[in-house]
């Protein structure tokens, strides 16, 4: 009798558990701006001669957009999410071979599958969340292929974390993060023998806009 009783109460707690639980699906969108600093690096051929010079002229806003799952205990909130999200960058390269000093600007945008998992606390409208982030490389175009001494370096996977703050408004979503990188990003490249990064981990903050179904 007494062990029915405690199935029963098992069966009772879990299916409390399920019924307080929700779970909804959703789609996110936004930009991001990355933020690098970088001093100019300067490219030393093989006979040790300086041929150019690389600097980062500017990064430009990325797009990021995907799929959200959110569960809610109570207040504890479990987010996962996949985003495909891009990071472009604008590096100045000075010829420094050619006697006026010839330069131009070079464009690198690089893709990547960000999967954040995000916990926190919902205080009615007011989301408060933090987790660990994975990065996957995706694809990248770059201008910098067309020089002689260039060839492409990137990390096929990288890790981070990030923090987010949420507003819920019936079902739509407005949130705002910053995401740090404990691992390289990928924004490396190789000139002859030497590997080149201009910032190993660099940061960006993320404005978005989701709906939850």
């Amino acid at each position: 009798m007494m062990k029915k009783k405690f199935l029963l109460l098992l069966f009772t707690i879990g299916l409390l558990q399920v019924t307080v639980a929700q779970v909804r699906f959703g789609i996110r969108g936004g930009i991001n701006d990355i933020r690098e600093d970088a001093s100019p690096l300067t490219i030393i051929n093989q006979i040790g001669e300086e041929v150019a010079e690389v600097g980062l002229n500017n990064t430009k806003l990325g797009l990021v957009g995907g799929l959200i799952l959110q569960a809610q205990f109570g207040i504890f909130v479990v987010q996962p999410e996949l985003l495909l999200s891009s990071n472009t960058y604008e590096y100045q390269v000075v010829d420094l071979s050619s006697p006026n000093l010839e330069s131009e600007l070079a464009e690198e945008r690089f893709r990547y599958f960000d999967i954040p998992l995000l916990l926190g606390f919902k205080f009615g409208p007011l989301r408060l969340q933090a987790g660990p982030e994975a990065h996957i490389y995706v694809s990248s175009t770059s201008d910098l292929i067309d020089l002689d001494f260039y060839r492409e370096s990137i990390d096929d996977f990288t890790f981070g974390w990030l923090g987010n703050v949420g507003l819920d408004i019936w079902n739509l979503m407005i949130d705002l993060r910053y995401e740090g990188n404990l691992t390289e990003l990928g924004n490396s490249f190789v000139i002859g023998d030497q590997e080149f990064r201009f910032d190993e981990r660099p940061a960006r903050w993320v404005f978005s806009v989701g709906f939850l179904f």
